[in-house]
């Protein structure tokens, strides 16, 4: 059962608002097709009553920002962190190298059956490589976010850029300089579902339309910044 804040009028589209106290069951309160559905969330954050990352700062909490790669593809040949470290409030700066013996690689956790999946080594930090714009590479620490921001900014990192592609048909093509040693074609796993005669099907089709799609990429990106708080 859920309680429905106050709404004045009625809903856009005819609907009657609910009123200030009134209990509506799950089913009522799921009922989204063809509804001005009201949103729950508002009314917290209007009224200050909202928690943010930010207000939950224990003491002695330290900040950290990412030093990213600027190339889709490339090198790494050197990070040097000398003037950071100077900068007053820096606790740290650490490279995959500083983290190899200490944290593990991120693992796959969608596995598929019957595909030949590659998993190739993914660390948390990009060690030798980078291999796709915006990867980090390195992670600064310091007592408060403006000087870890300045702090990023002073790591220097050398890259030698390597070959990119910027489409999945060309990135499938056997390249001189693939993502991973172990997937030569850029392709992670190949999973064929079928059943019936495909070809008895098309065979005696009487129309068969054949056309090329092209969809444009989707990324389920929020527009608020993701945070986290460890202890």
């Amino acid at each position: 059962m859920h309680g429905v804040p106050e709404h004045r009028g009625l809903r856009r589209g005819g609907g009657r608002a609910h009123e200030v106290g009134e209990v509506v069951t799950m089913a009522q309160a799921t009922k989204v097709f063809g509804e001005s559905v009201l949103r729950k969330e508002d009314d917290r954050f209007l009224t200050g009553r909202g928690a943010y990352v930010a207000d939950m700062l224990p003491p002695g909490t330290v900040f950290v920002k990412f030093v990213r790669s600027p190339y889709a593809h490339a090198r790494i040949r050197r990070i040097n962190a000398a003037k950071a470290l100077k900068l007053p409030g820096v606790l740290a700066i650490l490279t995959a190298e500083d983290l190899k013996d200490q944290v593990g690689d991120i693992i796959t956790a969608w596995t598929i059956p019957n595909a030949n999946l590659k998993t190739p080594p993914y660390p948390p930090l990009a060690r030798d490589v980078v291999r796709y714009a915006g990867e980090a590479v390195a992670v600064v620490v310091a007592e408060n976010p403006y000087i870890a921001e300045d702090a990023r900014d002073l790591v220097e990192v050398d890259y030698e850029p390597l070959p990119v592609v910027t489409d999945a048909e060309g990135a499938a093509k056997k390249s001189p300089s693939p993502l991973h040693t172990d997937a030569p074609d850029n392709v992670a796993f190949k999973w064929t579902l079928a059943g019936g005669d495909v070809d008895a099907v098309f065979k005696e089709a009487d129309v068969v339309v054949s056309q090329r799609f092209v969809n444009q990429r989707l990324q389920p990106t929020a527009m608020e910044p993701r945070a986290a708080i460890a202890s």
